[in-house]
């Protein structure tokens, strides 16, 4: 019968819980909705992965956790979707270009 919202929120909680960093993170930078995330706060946040004292292994699950969302954005609700990827040249800098290293 396919896939439900209950379904979708089961991955995201349970199937990917490297997703609450960003979550805590976001949080704590006054963010309250995904929606309202600019290309600035995923490469803040990726500063803040970087500079954490977590192992390259550790970093690169909790990149790729936010790769995993953006993929999903198309099947959220606008206001939990992760902005579009940056076009061209803009996507050699920052965190979306971290993400094609991890």
């Amino acid at each position: 019968s396919g896939v439900t919202g209950r379904g979708a929120v089961y991955t995201l909680h349970y199937r990917m819980p490297h997703l609450r960093s960003l979550l805590y993170w976001l949080t704590e930078q006054e963010i309250s909705s995904l929606a309202d995330v600019t290309h600035q706060d995923l490469d803040r946040y990726l500063e803040a992965v970087r500079d954490s004292e977590s192992n390259l292994s550790k970093q690169a699950a909790l990149l790729n956790a936010v790769r995993r969302l953006w993929v999903l954005r198309d099947l959220l609700p606008p206001d939990g979707r992760l902005p579009e990827a940056r076009p061209g040249k803009a996507r050699t800098t920052g965190f979306w270009a971290a993400l094609d290293t991890t």
